[in-house]
């Protein structure tokens, strides 16, 4: 806490000084959660009808972001509503692991408020982007997208589903290096086929469906393709007629047709009529996207391709070195021959043969091959009858050819909590930890373990800390989340 310079009362979001225990203005208590782990209030994010979301430093020094949920209820049936969705909430997702999900790291009541503790998510939300830019090119627009279906995909191959019910551009933040985070799982649900829930969702994005209480898959698919309408058009569902969605080449002639078609789709009235998963959706979104299930063939050593010029090679000697060798160029050295005498006069042609004679030399050099194998056939059959046992012990010492076997290799999220580096002077932060978690993945899961290049690894808790300094470079501290791909088990 040796940065912050002062920290705000949870009740009148008034300053005090950092070392402060209670308000110097209202009496209460400015710590969070005294039981452990304590919380102090740095800003206050967004305070809403229902709630609140503060930044906030914890007693290790990492920065959260604290979410409250305000009893200014008169209802007991609505405050007992909001009290079980804020509290499934948090079991939602205290159990989920995805890098563009918050991790949530503590729930707490104090002083009758309810709280959560999450990740701090650096950004701004999409509503705000589309406010300020009016629309979103296609090409981001669909980057945003991708990483979204990721989350989703994520969302509904949980046991059981879960549903997010709420996809709308306030509910999706875009940090600063472009990633996506997806945020307030105040109304996601668990997929209960057999049960109805109440009428939630936002006006604008929310399916017919879901205000009958019912919401499946393909709910979150609705939502997200009006959100996307909404991206790529400008226009916001939420001040137009319920679901009226003109064609998006229609109102931006230079989306493409594809995207168009694909998002409207999306926008079916009928849940049967839209896309069954939202890796179909996906899919008509960028069909170009490589697979999530990567099959790779181990290397084997190539055969040497027959020599065309005898030409001596002085093999190189090869330099020890630490670090991973350079890779080798799969394609074979070409060697320049230059003939001897004189160069000036030119070789002469060979001679052609007539083509009669030409046909005739094939034809008897085809006919000594075969005749030649169907001796050796026979040599074989002769000594396989002669000495039965003797060829069968033969055939069985010959090794089988080594042929490798395609591996697949599937996808998981994985966390790296407390990963420590020393970055020299002008060196990169991130490579390091890149490096870092690389390394991690390796020694858990073996050499062939890779990091999934689509998913972009995330901070947990923020920033990387800085935690000493030396001539040799500085130490950072963090913890790190991301996808990677690991051999199946068979």
């Amino acid at each position: 806490m040796t940065d912050v310079q002062q920290i705000l009362c949870p009740k009148c979001h008034k300053p005090n000084l950092r070392r402060a225990r209670f308000c110097q203005h209202c009496g209460h208590d400015v710590i969070l959660n005294n039981a452990g782990p304590r919380y102090y209030i740095t800003r206050v994010i967004k305070e809403g009808g229902q709630g609140a979301v503060f930044e906030a430093i914890g007693d290790d020094g990492r920065t959260y972001a604290i979410k409250q949920m305000l009893d200014r209820f008169t209802d007991p049936r609505e405050r007992d509503e909001a009290i079980a969705r804020f509290e499934a909430e948090a079991k939602i997702l205290e159990r989920l692991r995805h890098p563009r999900i918050p991790r949530v790291y503590a729930d707490f009541k104090d002083e009758g408020y309810h709280y959560l503790a999450m990740d701090f998510v650096r950004g701004s939300d999409l509503e705000d982007i589309i406010r300020r830019e009016r629309f979103i090119p296609e090409e981001r627009a669909l980057r945003w997208a991708d990483q979204i279906c990721d989350v989703l995909e994520y969302l509904h191959q949980q046991k059981p589903p879960i549903i997010f019910r709420d996809i709308k551009p306030s509910n999706i933040m875009i940090e600063p290096d472009g990633n996506v985070k997806l945020i307030d799982f105040g109304i996601a649900k668990a997929l209960q086929p057999s049960q109805r829930g109440t009428q939630i969702g936002t006006p604008g994005y929310a399916p017919p469906e879901q205000y009958q209480g019912i919401a499946t898959p393909e709910s979150d698919i609705f939502s997200l393709g009006a959100t996307l309408h909404h991206m790529l058009t400008g226009r916001d569902p939420r001040d137009e007629p319920p679901f009226s969605f003109p064609p998006v080449y229609a109102l931006r002639p230079n989306v493409s047709k594809r995207t168009s078609d694909a998002i409207m789709k999306a926008l079916k009235m009928k849940p049967e009529e839209r896309y069954r998963s939202v890796a179909e959706f996906r899919r008509a979104l960028l069909p170009e996207r490589a697979p999530a299930q990567v099959r790779v063939v181990p290397a084997t050593q190539a055969l040497p391709a027959p020599a065309q010029v005898a030409a001596p090679v002085t093999p190189q000697p090869v330099a020890a070195s630490a670090g991973p060798a350079a890779p080798q160029s799969t394609a074979p050295p070409t060697s320049r021959v230059t003939p001897t005498g004189s160069p000036s006069a030119p070789a002469a042609a060979p001679a052609q043969k007539p083509a009669a004679r030409q046909k005739k030399h094939q034809s008897t050099r085809w006919g000594a091959v075969l005749f030649a194998l169907v001796v050796i056939a026979l040599l074989a059959a002769t000594v396989a009858l002669a000495f039965p046992d003797w060829t069968v012990r033969t055939i069985r010492s010959i090794p089988a050819l080594a042929t490798p076997t395609p591996q697949r290799l599937i996808q998981q999220p994985f966390t790296v909590e407390n990963i420590e580096v020393v970055v020299p002077p002008g060196g990169d932060v991130r490579q390091a930890f890149v490096l870092a978690y690389t390394r991690a993945v390796q020694e858990q899961f073996g050499p062939q373990a890779q990091i999934h290049t689509s998913v972009p690894l995330s901070y947990i808790g923020g920033e990387p800390q800085k935690i000493a300094e030396d001539e040799n470079g500085t130490k950072y501290r963090a913890s790190i989340s991301g996808f990677i791909l690991v051999p199946a088990t068979p």
